[in-house]
């Protein structure tokens, strides 16, 4: 458990707002959007959860549309470089991310999913913390502007402290693959903050992708 929680938010963390530093939110968000096949697949695969012909299928639609939106329809893009390398960065992250749920999943069966959740926030919290001090010998959050700390402030107690509680809870009492389910909105969401306050526009390719991740979602979904 210690460490899961030393590795965890940490790694998903860094490799997610890596890829973001090259490539778009929007991507980013609809790349994560196919986390629940990944979540599906692995958990059949070792946690012995059902999973059928359907699902496989809509597992490589899923698959289409993550290389679309990777390659942005350019074959000849397969360079690791710009949009791209971003695009792969944060792809890793998804995996990492289905690995981390499944991993979860198995460990909330035999450790209370609150006393999981705690060893996850506080150990978590001490590494990155300890890093940037023997690096840097100050406080991460020194020197920051207001508004950036009541930015990391919101993201520390909505999207850290309550969202991950709620996860860890559910990952406790619902099967992986069924709790995957709920990050499907979050795409849709994050599409759509991002065209609102960052002016971000979707691309063609990044559309059809879209298209074809959800379609695999579906796909995988059905009973």
């Amino acid at each position: 458990v210690v460490g899961l929680a030393l590795a965890g938010q940490n790694v998903f963390s860094g490799l997610t707002y890596r890829g973001l530093a090259y490539t778009t939110a929007t991507n980013a968000a609809l790349l994560y959007g196919f986390s629940p096949v990944l979540i599906a697949v692995l958990a059949a695969l070792f946690l012995g959860e059902k999973l059928t012909l359907r699902k496989l299928a809509g597992a490589a639609a899923g698959f289409a549309g993550v290389a679309i939106i990777i390659t942005q329809g350019q074959l000849r893009s397969l360079g690791v470089h710009g949009v791209l390398a971003g695009n792969l960065i944060v792809f890793g992250a998804t995996l990492y991310w289905a690995a981390y749920c499944v991993i979860t999943r198995w460990i909330t069966q035999k450790v209370p999913a609150e006393v999981y959740s705690f060893y996850i926030l506080t150990v978590g919290a001490a590494a990155p913390i300890a890093w940037v001090w023997l690096h840097k010998m100050r406080f991460p959050l020194a020197g920051l502007h207001p508004e950036t700390l009541l930015a990391l402030a919101f993201m520390g107690v909505a999207t850290g402290t309550l969202a991950i509680n709620f996860w860890n809870w559910g990952l406790a009492r619902i099967e992986a693959a069924r709790v995957g389910m709920f990050s499907y909105l979050e795409p849709v969401f994050a599409s759509l903050v991002a065209m609102l306050f960052l002016s971000e526009k979707l691309s063609l390719p990044s559309l059809l992708g879209a298209a074809m991740v959800f379609a695999g979602i579906f796909f995988s979904t059905q009973t």
